[in-house]
This record gives C-alpha cells, sequence and structure tokens, in this order.
C-alpha cells in the first residue's frame, strides 16, 4: 500500500484541478509530495520522482510560460511519464517496485525467483495501467473511469499477488 503513498499528490492534483485553477493544484499538490513522500524521494524512488517531476514542469510551463495544459494533456504527461519509467525499469532488469518491496521483505528474499518474478509482474501490470491511461486519455475515451481503475486495480493486485505468492510457497512447503 505504500505504493499509493507516492500516487497521492497525483491523485490530489488530478481532485483539486476540478475545482481550482491548475497552478494552484499544482503548488498544493507539490507542497504535499514534498511533506509526505520526502523520505522516498530522498532514496530516489523513481515513482515519487516522477510525480514530482511531471508537476514540477506542469508548473513551470503554467507559471512561466504561460501554457496551461488541458487536463487530458496533463493526464498524458502524468500517466506517460510513469508509464515510460515503468517500462524501462522492466526492460533494464530493475522493476521499480523492488523500491518498495525492499521496505517490507527481508534482505535474504531479495534475489529468490519467486520475489524477482512478482516485482517483474506487478511492474508490468502498473505499466500497463497507466499506458492504458494514457491511451484514453488521448482518444478522450471513458478517462476518469479509466484513471481510477489505473489506480485501484494495481493497488489492488500490488496487495494481493504477493500474499497469493507467499501462501503457495508457504503451501509447497508443508507448512
Amino acid at each position: 500500500m505504500s505504493i499509493l503513498l507516492s500516487f497521492a499528490p497525483w491523485i490530489l492534483l488530478w481532485v483539486l484541478k476540478m475545482w481550482i485553477p491548475a497552478w494552484g493544484a499544482l503548488v498544493i499538490s507539490l507542497i504535499i509530495s514534498l511533506l509526505s513522500d520526502r523520505k522516498r524521494l530522498k532514496k530516489g524512488f523513481l515513482v515519487s520522482w516522477i510525480v514530482f517531476a511531471s508537476m514540477v514542469a506542469m508548473l513551470i510551463l503554467d507559471l512561466i510560460f504561460g501554457i496551461h495544459l488541458p487536463h487530458w494533456v496533463s493526464s498524458v504527461v502524468m500517466s506517460g511519464s510513469f508509464a515510460t519509467m515503468a517500462w524501462i525499469s522492466l526492460l533494464v532488469g530493475s522493476p521499480f517496485t523492488y523500491q518498495y518491496a525492499k521496505e517490507t521483505v527481508p534482505q535474504d528474499k531479495w534475489s529468490s525467483p519467486q520475489f524477482i518474478y512478482v516485482n517483474k509482474l506487478l511492474t508490468a501490470i502498473w505499466a500497463a495501467a497507466m499506458t492504458a491511461n494514457v491511451v484514453s486519455s488521448v482518444f478522450d475515451y471513458k478517462t476518469t473511469l479509466v484513471s481510477i481503475l489505473a489506480i485501484v486495480i494495481p493497488v489492488y493486485l500490488t496487495k494481493k499477488i504477493p500474499e497469493y505468492y507467499k501462501n503457495r510457497a508457504k503451501k509447497q512447503r508443508g507448512e
């Protein structure tokens, strides 16, 4: 569930933009990002940095260059940045979910085939969900529903899949 906290500023931005100007929503979301996720930013967690850097870029475009991105474009920027990071982390053999899993899994399990497989699977799920969100935004197809599902489904699976594999391993050991 800790990965959801890294998305909190992004979710807040999405909600706030419905009621206040984009620059205000960005400033509030950036402050929340710095306050709620500062430890992960310091540790170099990819999701935290993608969310933070995307919001900084959009704020600079808005305040300095006067470029006000429509909601669908900011969704493409955020989801696209995240999807790109997730796919690249898979391609280079270091799924971004390792960073979160290593916070709760004992170090002696980090090199196990199951740990590696589960993290590759979860990273692929997150990457696919964010890619679907980009496609939905670009084609303006059920964007709100897809945006919600692109967070809810991966968060749910991020909790359930490791539990499933942990229980499966216990059964195989006869516990």
